[in-house]
């Protein structure tokens, strides 16, 4: 009995009770054997088009003409989620890390569900590595975690994980150098071993942008000692790099907006901390975060329909405007006001009589008399 209780606690059993196994040839004629627990087809499906991915990407990366592939066929076994990957892995070597990959023969890599298949391209780019880069033996773990964060953010364009590796590095570089992050190793110490994969992707990013040729001899010559020499000699211009390339930057670089204060609205009383208080009200302009030109500004009313109208509400001034849907006015069209702004106007079926010109709108605002 304790012997069968034994037995069911093992990687072995977990992977042949209820397992699907699942042979595949990807492009570039890779043969992988897929392992997994009766994932749905959408699953399959993504995983296999994650490693396509990858085998695209490092063919680009590595400036590859083709990929080589295995002897025998990659073997990847995936675990339902991280738990199961710690327990019933752990005789496999398997432990906290978010994936592994063992050169071999067979080649094999251990990875878990996240959502996704979490890590699936980096450590599926270790295994291209290991095939397909001559010295990857003599590469710099740094740079070995580096290209295969590089790969697995390539496709995604994950700006988020690009910019925090980017700004770690900015900040350990002001009190080491490209000597001293070569020599960095693995370690027990959680923020001492993202180093080494932060710093690495960095590092690569660097390269591959700034140091393309350098990089290429780097991964396809035998004896890397010499260009490696030649990378710690780009100290300053990494550090340069860094700066411009920090995520306080990067957000200028891709256009990114702010949210400004911008004209007076209205002002009216409101209730704030048990007290009655006038409140002032204005646009939300919203500005280029590098030049700070004016760009554009959040609408001011509401639109939402209720019954057989389409109720126009400023939640500043608390005006509001009923149009029939079965009337005359609930047809839109663009047009230039005299500020040569584009406008979304309520009209008449051909466009040629505005909401605004009507009747209904012309006596309210008489009534009111305040500007809607």
């Amino acid at each position: 009995m304790d012997h069968k209780i034994k037995q069911q606690d093992t990687f072995d059993y977990y992977f042949n009770t209820k397992t699907s196994k699942q042979e595949i040839t990807i492009t570039e004629k890779i043969k992988v054997i897929l392992n997994y627990r009766n994932p749905s087809p959408k699953k399959q499906n993504k995983i296999i088009e994650e490693i396509q991915q990858a085998v695209n990407d490092f063919k680009i990366f590595a400036d590859l003409k083709y990929i080589k592939s295995s002897e025998k066929p990659l073997e990847i076994y995936i675990f339902d989620n991280n738990e199961d990957y710690q327990h019933y892995g752990k005789e496999k070597g398997l432990g906290t890390e978010g994936g592994k990959f063992y050169s071999g023969n067979p080649p094999t890599i251990y990875v878990y569900q996240q959502g996704n298949v979490f890590n699936l391209k980096h450590e599926f780019t270790h295994y291209l590595t290991n095939i397909n880069i001559t010295n990857e033996a003599h590469l710099p773990t740094i740079l070995k975690e580096g290209i295969a964060d590089y790969i697995e953010y390539f496709s995604d364009n994950k700006f988020n994980a690009q910019a925090n590796s980017i700004d770690l590095t900015e900040d350990e570089i002001k009190s080491k150098n490209i000597s001293e992050f070569l020599k960095l190793k693995y370690s027990n110490d959680f923020h001492e071993n993202a180093k080494v994969y932060k710093v690495g992707l960095a590092l690569t990013m660097y390269l591959k942008a700034k140091k393309p040729e350098l990089l290429k001899n780097l991964l396809h010559n035998e004896n890397p000692e010499k260009y490696l020499e030649l990378i710690k000699n780009e100290n300053d211009n990494f550090k340069n790099w860094l700066n411009e390339n920090n995520s306080d930057n990067a957000m200028q670089k891709i256009n990114a907006l702010e949210v400004t204060k911008g004209e007076f609205i209205a002002s009216k009383k409101e209730i704030i901390d048990g007290e009655i208080k006038n409140v002032n009200y204005y646009t939300a302009d919203i500005k280029s975060l590098e030049t700070k030109e004016f760009v554009g500004k959040f609408a001011t009313v509401e639109y939402k329909g209720y019954g057989n109208y389409i109720r126009c509400y400023n939640a500043a001034s608390r005006d509001y405007f009923d149009i029939k849907i079965t009337g005359d006015y609930h047809y839109l069209k663009l047009i230039k006001n005299n500020n040569n702004e584009i406008k979304l106007v309520f009209t008449n079926e051909d466009g040629t009589k505005y909401f605004t010109d009507s009747y209904e709108y012309q006596h309210k605002l008489k009534i009111r008399s305040k500007n809607f």
